[in-house]
């Protein structure tokens, strides 16, 4: 007999979501290895059978440490974060052996830090306010440190990062979860000085970032301290007051700061600009009008600089076609409902992690889609779990950690919260599934309607 406080699966079963991961991921690998069997070089042909090896073990060992700590969470959670992982890295693969390679090894050490925070979660249901407050300003400070020390692995453009050896860590994705549980720790104890330290934290960040001008991460940060705010008390002004200085600091951003005129630029009007700034967007929506249906497959080189990381969306639709970008949104979309559901079932703490994590990966989403898709201004943020960078996968899987243990607390004592912040939640909800809507409306478009203009 089935458990009758556990979660229900969603959507699949949890045999069929890992049966679906394995096969995709496998025929992936097939057929990138016969792709590259014409180079004549025994690494290429071999080593994305590496990556699915690689893949498979992380895949078995953070199982194996979710049945025993989470065992009510729904599994299918996990096959649906780890084929998108797989898709991801056997993408970069066939884009970039070198990056291919790197982002195989980040998903081995990534998995096995995500698998210490899933066993770690499993002995506290709130973590203490102590401890989250260091934390808090060990991740400020680690976003200080990237002004005098930053670096970039690219060897230009923002230095964003802090680094060694070859090896990057970007502190800004690592911060974002920490926002999160600070505002849970809000949540669980609603008094002034828990929001101003969640408050003061967060504008410190955006103002460093701001600094380095990486205002699509400073934006995302805004954005998930305002929606989070507005879930976890249900007061939507901050929300209201955020969305009408938005346009005015926009306009001033334009105005004064070159790299977000010459974003506005490229977003609004990319064939003015196809040689310089408007170039990679211009090419982009060309590999989604090339991809067609079925796409072009994985011999055809792709049209998109930097296909591995900022446009790995766009490149997915040229090799694979319009079946594969839809799948993508719908994937996207269904994680972060899944988010949002095991939040209806909790208060308090738990329930704002949750609804955080659902913010985090249903936004992020959106922000980097709406960018590849031109109805959004472009940002560096990376696509959850798909787009290449150790950082953005790190930040990814301890998200997917956290929500398979609030899963299990959802299961074992389910809590309810009030009627007006579950409005709030639905209400966002729904708007982050308007913007997976307009997606998918405009992925259309661009693959099948749009006519590139004849130079």
């Amino acid at each position: 007999m089935a458990n009758p406080g556990r979660l229900p699966q969603t959507t699949f079963s949890a045999a069929r979501w890992r049966l679906l991961a394995a096969a995709f991921v496998l025929g992936y690998a097939a057929a990138l290895t016969a792709a590259r069997w014409a180079t004549g070089n025994p690494w290429l042909r071999w080593g994305p059978w590496a990556t699915v090896a690689i893949w498979a073990i992380s895949l078995t060992l953070f199982r194996k440490a979710a049945r025993q700590t989470a065992p009510q969470a729904p599994e299918g959670l996990i096959a649906l974060a780890y084929g998108l992982a797989g898709w991801g890295a056997l993408t970069i693969w066939a884009l970039s052996p070198f990056f291919g390679l790197r982002q195989t090894l980040w998903l081995l050490l990534d998995t096995a830090a995500a698998t210490l925070l899933l066993r770690v979660a499993h002995h506290w249901t709130t973590p203490p306010r102590a401890w989250v407050e260091r934390a808090l300003a060990g991740g400020l400070l680690l976003l200080f440190l990237t002004v005098p020390w930053g670096t970039t692995p690219l060897g230009y453009g923002p230095r964003l990062w802090l680094g060694c050896c070859g090896l990057f860590f970007q502190p800004s994705e690592i911060y974002k979860l920490l926002l999160i549980i600070a505002l849970g720790i809000w949540a669980e104890h609603p008094t002034p000085r828990h929001l101003w330290i969640a408050a003061g934290s967060t504008a410190l960040a955006i103002a460093v970032l701001g600094w380095q001008h990486d205002f699509g991460t400073a934006g995302f940060l805004l954005y998930l301290f305002v929606t989070l705010s507005y879930a976890i008390s249900g007061n939507p002004r901050p929300l209201l007051a955020t969305l009408v200085l938005l346009p005015a600091s926009a306009y001033l951003g334009y105005r004064w700061v070159p790299i977000v005129r010459l974003r506005a630029e490229a977003w609004l009007a990319p064939w003015q600009a196809q040689h310089t700034h408007g170039y990679q967007i211009i090419q982009g929506l060309l590999a989604l009008h090339r991809g067609g249906l079925w796409g072009t497959g994985l011999q055809t080189p792709v049209l998109t600089p930097l296909a591995h990381s900022d446009f790995i969306f766009t490149a997915i639709g040229q090799i694979w076609g319009w079946l594969a970008t839809m799948s993508i949104i719908g994937l996207m979309a269904l994680l972060t409902h899944s988010a949002f559901r095991i939040a209806q079932r909790l208060t308090g703490f738990h329930r704002a992690v949750a609804l955080g994590i659902g913010l985090y990966y249903g936004g992020q989403s959106l922000l980097i889609l709406g960018g590849n898709l031109r109805w959004l201004p472009l940002t560096g943020v990376a696509l959850p779990f798909l787009a290449y960078g150790g950082s953005a996968l790190l930040s990814n899987l301890l998200g997917l950690a956290l929500l398979l243990h609030l899963a299990q607390q959802a299961a074992s004592a389910p809590r309810p919260p009030a009627p007006h912040l579950q409005r709030a939640a639905q209400r966002l909800e729904t708007a982050l599934w308007l913007g997976f809507a307009l997606s998918a409306v405009a992925t259309t478009y661009w693959t099948f309607i749009w006519r590139p203009p004849i130079p």
